[in-house]
């Protein structure tokens, strides 16, 4: 009955989205290039530096463990001025720490002020300028609030724009959505892959896809397409694309940069127009290992900006330095005494606090590489004492967090 009802408001809302994109949605048909835009050009020659070229400070951040607090892994992290925000899938909870690591609260849907239970969060939002944080449960039809100190505010019936969602993120009031696109509408219309609005009301849409020359199963999904290192805009980006696009609430979308490779691993550039390739494109990439066909992970400190790029093949994880164009490859940063021969970054980078760029260890990994440099003379004695903590409590804790900064004056 659900999967019916379902149905039904994705065809009210395909209507009303055809009506309303003739009428009162503003079509964005071209972009204006952001006023701070650059350009990386990629090539596969990564430099090997060591950690005191580069690394200003290293602070291991140890989060506090207790029967409530302990989570499985972190599945997103979004961060504000007093809060690190941590989506645990597993446990299908959002566990809120300070700055310091100490837990403050769990949003779970065993919380008495939760009257419905939610079944699952796949990613959530947070707005600092409205004291909200959001997300949708994917296996209902209802839309969740709260505070941003964890309190339930509303629960309210998704609209049918919120069943077609890859995923969205709030900003300064404003919502942008990113992959409405639906195949139930066969007409030559074309699908937006971005929609802003704000209190419900359509403000504009961009970079479409046209449905009769690309399939909706052909456009991969990421786990995260919006990424927040700023409280004024948003990056973001989208699978078969170069670009990364910016969002704010004055200037809209704006191209902010564009990746550049090599022929040999760049897509055809009517990779996403061609209808020639329609029901083809996962497997073109699939056969041509080499060719590049997303980039994720877009965050940015003043000077640097990380991107991770797919391959059919491998993926790769970059930090780009805007300041003097050099690339490095987080694999290729080589820790010594200034990093006291410990991990540098996390597998993932999760987000951006004061230009420390910030991600996550198992405790199990700090540990092991810290019993491999304990025949060092005073090794043990000269790690900070938040580190030694994480040490003295061994494997079952949370997973550390990572903050690291780099240097601007990087050559």
């Amino acid at each position: 009955m659900r999967g019916i009802c379902v149905f039904f408001f994705l065809i009210s809302y395909l209507i009303i989205f055809s009506q309303c994109s003739n009428s009162t949605v503003s079509r964005k048909e071209t972009l204006e290039v952001d006023r701070n835009y650059f350009e990386i050009i990629y090539n596969y020659e990564d430099l090997v530096v060591d950690a005191k070229e580069i690394i200003d400070t290293l602070i291991y951040l140890p989060l506090e463990t207790t029967s409530e607090s302990e989570f499985y892994e972190i599945s997103q992290l979004e961060i504000t001025e007093e809060y690190f925000y941590i989506l645990d899938r597993t446990s299908n909870s959002i566990y809120i720490y300070d700055i310091h690591g100490n837990f403050i609260k769990k949003i779970s849907s065993l919380n008495e002020d939760v009257k419905i239970p939610f079944q699952k969060i796949l990613r959530f939002t947070i707005d600092p300028s409205i004291n909200k944080l959001s997300f949708n449960d994917v296996q209902s039809s209802n839309l969740y609030e709260f505070d941003l100190e964890g309190n339930f505010v509303t629960m309210a019936e998704k609209r049918p724009i919120d069943y077609l969602k890859s995923d969205y993120s709030l900003l300064q009031g404003h919502e942008i959505a990113l992959d409405l696109f639906n195949e139930i509408e066969k007409t030559t219309e074309n699908h937006p892959s971005v929609l802003v609005s704000k209190n419900n009301k359509i403000l504009f849409s961009n970079l479409d896809y046209d449905p009769t020359v690309i399939n909706n199963s052909e456009i991969i999904g990421n786990k995260k397409y919006f990424y927040k290192s700023h409280s004024d805009y948003i990056l973001f980006t989208r699978p078969y694309d170069y670009n990364i696009y910016k969002y704010d609430t004055v200037n809209g979308i704006t191209k902010y940069s564009q990746v550049f490779f090599s022929t040999e691993h760049s897509l055809p550039e009517d990779f996403i127009d061609n209808v020639n390739y329609k029901s083809k494109r996962i497997p073109y990439i699939k056969q041509n290992k080499s060719i590049v066909y997303k980039l994720t992970d877009i965050y940015e400190t003043e000077h640097f900006i990380t991107y991770r790029i797919f391959t059919s093949n491998f993926s790769k994880f970059i930090i780009f330095n805007k300041k003097t164009g050099e690339k490095l490859d987080l694999n290729q940063i080589i820790s010594d005494t200034t990093t006291r021969y410990l991990p540098i970054f996390g597998n993932y980078i999760h987000g951006v606090k004061n230009n420390y760029f910030v991600s996550s260890l198992s405790p199990k990994h700090v540990i092991t590489q810290i019993t491999h440099k304990m025949n060092f003379a005073n090794y043990f004695k000269n790690l900070p004492l938040s580190t030694q903590e994480i040490f003295n409590k061994g494997n079952n804790q949370n997973n550390v967090l990572v903050l690291t900064k780099l240097k601007n004056n990087s050559q």
